[in-house]
């Protein structure tokens, strides 16, 4: 079976990819069976970003070639896909859109829920504090009270005995 799949070239954080027909069962850089375009995904023009061989590329679609996934996208935007196989790209596209869609519902809600223990966990502390600090007072006060009513008959004791 034929694949069109890229073929990387260029340096490290430069990649350059060269769209061919391989067989299947060949390594990623193996024999080409024919080369079809290429794609240079950080070339600032976007004219100079692809270059597609569409008559020869629709020719190895129709020989029952399959795409790659990510050639597929490459495909289906420059409108070279049949019919069947656009259909089913743009079926898998809606199903990877709806998956990405609930992984990111999925990690707001985790976000909102951890935000709500943390405020909870927040206020629980804050109250704690409250509770202590009124707590230091109550006693503070207590023993204010204590030391003002020892003073008091401290002073009312003295008088007492000098009489």
């Amino acid at each position: 079976m034929v694949r069109l799949r890229l073929q990387r070239f260029g340096r490290r954080n430069r990649p350059f990819y060269r769209l061919n027909a391989i067989e299947k069962r060949n390594r990623r850089n193996g024999k080409v069976l024919e080369q079809l375009g290429w794609y240079d995904p950080v070339a600032a023009d976007p004219e100079k970003q692809l270059k597609l061989e569409g008559e020869r590329i629709t020719h190895w679609l129709s020989q029952g070639a399959q795409p790659s996934e990510t050639v597929a996208d490459l495909l289906a935007k420059n409108d070279l896909l049949p019919p069947n196989m656009k259909t089913k790209w743009e079926a898998d596209r809606k199903k990877a859109s709806d998956r990405t869609a609930a992984i990111r519902a999925a990690k707001e809600a985790e976000k909102a829920a951890a935000e709500k223990a943390a405020k909870e966990a927040a206020e629980a502390k804050a109250k704690e504090e409250a509770e202590k600090a009124a707590a230091a007072a109550a006693e503070k006060a207590a023993e204010e009270k204590a030391a003002a009513e020892a003073a008091k008959a401290a002073e009312e004791t003295p008088a007492a005995e000098g009489e």
